[in-house]
C-alpha cells in the first residue's frame, strides 16, 4: 500500500470489514491487530499472504473483526476530519503572545 492518507484502510473499516495491512504509516494508527484487522511486516508478501489466508479460511475472526471495524473510524467523517485539518492551520497560524501574525508567516 503506498496511499499517504490511508483511505482504503478507513473506508474498509467503515463498511465493517476487517483490514489486512502493512505495520507502516496510517494503518498502525487505525488497524489493532486481532481486533479488526492484521498487520504484516511491510515488504513481506509471505507476511500479506499468511494475514490473508487466515481471514479467508476462518469466517469466525473476519466477522468478530468485522463487528469491531468501525470503531477506530467513527469519528471520522468528512467533516470532522476538515474540522481537524482546519483547526492545525488555525494553530500554525495563531500568533504566540507577543507576536505579530506577519512576524509568524514571514518565518514560515
Amino acid at each position: 500500500m503506498n496511499e499517504t492518507f490511508c483511505q482504503a484502510v478507513q473506508e474498509a473499516l467503515a463498511s465493517g470489514v476487517p483490514v489486512v495491512a502493512p505495520a507502516a504509516g496510517g494503518p498502525i494508527d487505525l488497524v489493532r491487530p486481532g481486533l479488526n484487522g492484521l498487520l504484516h511486516p511491510p515488504d513481506d508478501p509471505p507476511g500479506l499472504r499468511a494475514a490473508v489466508a487466515l481471514l479467508a479460511a476462518d469466517a469466525s475472526p473476519r466477522a468478530r473483526m468485522g463487528l469491531a471495524a468501525r470503531e477506530p473510524v467513527a469519528g471520522r467523517a468528512w467533516p470532522a476530519v476538515c474540522a481537524e485539518l482546519l483547526a492545525h492551520y488555525r494553530d500554525v497560524l495563531t500568533p504566540a503572545s507577543g507576536e505579530r501574525a506577519a512576524d509568524v508567516i514571514a518565518e514560515t
